[in-house]
């Protein structure tokens, strides 16, 4: 055993209030081949194959800059609702950041966009955690520079 002196009382949770509008750039993306089950038995039979896009923002200015908020969309999915809500996410963001058409996520990287900050309650083993909101396009909608829309080239 070691001692260690810590004390939590000068440390915040590092999460961004629900509600919180914030400068981002997409720093991250990717498209994933998804395996959902429905009976929970694993049996290859009931697979469904769908295709989720996770992606990262970063803020870029402010309180917050720095901060990292990932989420993902369902963009291919068995149950069509479920899609239809990933694309229309997926659609959102590519009017925010004025990328109507694209054949590669990195066509998103490193544009400003407005994001309204959510914050998702704990459930079961997991933390509480921010998640996308609302995305609108910035006035100032200049592409950030591939430097800084790395999340290892921002500094606090």
């Amino acid at each position: 055993m070691a001692y260690f002196s810590f004390d939590t009382d000068d440390i915040e949770s590092g999460l961004i209030p629900d509600g919180t509008v914030v400068k981002a750039v997409i720093a991250e993306t990717d498209i994933l081949d998804r395996d959902w089950f429905y009976d929970r038995t694993g049996d290859p039979k009931d697979r469904d194959k769908g295709k989720r896009m996770p992606i990262t923002a970063v803020v870029v200015e402010g309180q917050w800059e720095g901060s990292r908020i990932s989420d993902g969309f369902n963009i291919c999915h068995p149950n069509p609702q479920t899609q239809s809500i990933g694309q229309k996410q997926l659609k959102r963001l590519c009017d925010a950041v004025g990328v109507p058409k694209f054949r590669d996520t990195s066509e998103l990287h490193g544009k400003a966009f407005l994001l309204t900050v959510k914050l998702e309650p704990a459930k079961g083993d997991w933390d509480e955690k921010n998640r996308f909101g609302k995305m609108e396009q910035c006035a100032d909608a200049a592409p950030v520079s591939e430097e800084m829309a790395t999340p290892w080239a921002i500094e606090k």
